[in-house]
């Protein structure tokens, strides 16, 4: 009994250490305002407005999202590439809108309080995908029924990797660029 649950810890110890594809290495994180690292963009707009097609609606943008050539052979080499805004006031439900020109784009939404308000939206890089350098990227999303609401939204880069006990993307490192306050 005793060799089998030794065995199956270093099968369990195994299995970490093969799905973890920086074990050891220092994470880049940084919640001041501004890019800080190699990878982050040089240039970028942010903000939200109120939806032309849907008045009741907040849209948050994170425009003009540029890289230099060192951030984007950093980008193409490892992780998948992550633009989050986040709601950070989680008073309005998401719309499940989004926009983004990153190439294989996916989308993803994190209720992480479980209120059932999806306060988290992320586009995000699949599979094999490459940016390029000084091309502009975007990420646009939207909240509902914030008519008369305020609210602060956060918006991140993050490079990620792929969690396959959640199956969704997970950032591992990310530069906090800016908040926004809105208001409808």
């Amino acid at each position: 009994m005793k060799r089998k649950i030794t065995r199956l810890g270093v099968m369990c110890l195994t299995l970490v250490a093969l799905l973890s594809p920086e074990i050891g290495q220092a994470r880049d994180t940084d919640y001041t305002t501004g890019a800080d690292f190699s990878w982050s963009p040089y240039i970028w707009s942010l903000g939200a407005y109120r939806s032309s097609s849907d008045s009741s609606q907040v849209v948050g943008y994170l425009n003009n999202v540029k890289f230099d050539s060192e951030a984007v052979a950093i980008h193409n080499a490892a992780y998948y590439l992550t633009f989050e805004i986040n709601n950070t006031t989680d008073n309005v439900p998401h719309s499940g809108w989004f926009s983004s020109n990153l190439p294989n784009v996916g989308f993803d939404t994190d209720d992480d309080d479980g209120d059932g308000r999806a306060e988290e939206a992320e586009a995000y890089e699949t599979g094999d995908a490459t940016i390029y350098a000084d091309k502009a990227y975007y990420f646009q999303t939207s909240w509902k029924s914030a008519s008369g609401k305020s609210g602060k939204m956060d918006f991140i880069i993050q490079r990620s990797i792929y969690n396959p006990f959640s199956g969704e993307m997970e950032g591992y490192h990310y530069d906090y660029l800016n908040s926004y306050n809105w208001s409808l």
